[in-house]
């Protein structure tokens, strides 16, 4: 921690510059800031090769513990967190997608509460991400739908842990993998919205291939050494897929 203290005017520089107007990150991370309402990102943060704050972005408890440090503070949201091995998507870029929808939706106005728009999130994942900000952001009415119980029932964790988000997200299980919508959209329901992260990677071997690229250029562009892979999550990849270019 006395590292942080000596080191806490250093800021990593801004890095989301091109954010939506309304994103809270588009400034960069706060770490002082962050460390101080979720203090179990501490041990993570030191200075990096230009000696301002960072963390190491390719170790994955290191963004997890990030992730739920802006969460906690940006957010309200307590207590997030994933199995080992799901995917831990960015925040700075996941509430972008949100702004802009809203934008889309009802005008570029002020933030304000939405309880009328509805989002449906095909695929989930265990980590929840675009119904818990965009219900907490504009206060939207979300369905976060998966096949896998498993990913449900750790969104679900997440909500029963936080009584704002239980009014705003509601859950389903698509028990059948070659439909997305049939099961889910009940009778007489129509939605504003869909989103849907799909898996872009068509086999393990591909999605390792692609997260290996993604964090050596990283490591390069911080002038340190190629970073460690890890096994790619499996929400990554799925046969038959291809990637989006």
């Amino acid at each position: 921690m006395s590292t942080l203290r000596r080191s806490e005017k250093r800021q990593a520089k801004p890095a989301h510059k091109d954010l939506h107007p309304r994103n809270l990150h588009n400034q960069g991370y706060d770490f002082p800031a962050l460390v101080k309402s979720h203090p179990a990102l501490a041990p993570h943060v030191k200075p990096n090769a230009h000696g301002e704050l960072s963390i190491d972005f390719a170790d994955p408890l290191a963004v997890k513990t990030l992730n739920a440090a802006l969460l906690n503070r940006y957010y309200n949201i307590v207590d997030w967190d994933i199995p080992e091995g799901a995917l831990c998507p960015p925040i700075p870029g996941r509430a972008d997608y949100i702004h802009y929808m809203a934008d889309l939706l009802v005008g570029a106005g002020p933030g304000l509460e939405q309880p009328g728009i509805k989002l449906l999130d095909i695929g989930t994942g265990a980590n929840g991400i675009y119904p818990l900000l965009a219900s907490q952001i504009y206060g939207w009415q979300c369905v976060g739908s998966d096949i896998n119980t498993q990913s449900l029932e750790n969104v679900a964790a997440i909500i029963a842990n936080n009584p704002t988000l239980e009014d705003r997200v509601t859950l389903r299980t698509q028990d059948d993998k070659n439909h997305m919508f049939e099961g889910i959209i009940q009778a007489g329901e129509f939605f504003d919205v869909s989103v849907c992260n799909p898996p872009f990677h068509a086999s393990p071997d591909e999605a390792l291939k692609g997260s290996r690229l993604k964090l050596n250029n990283l490591a390069r562009s911080r002038g340190e050494q190629k970073a460690k892979t890890e096994s790619p999550p499996p929400e990554l990849w799925r046969a038959g897929s291809r990637a989006l270019v």
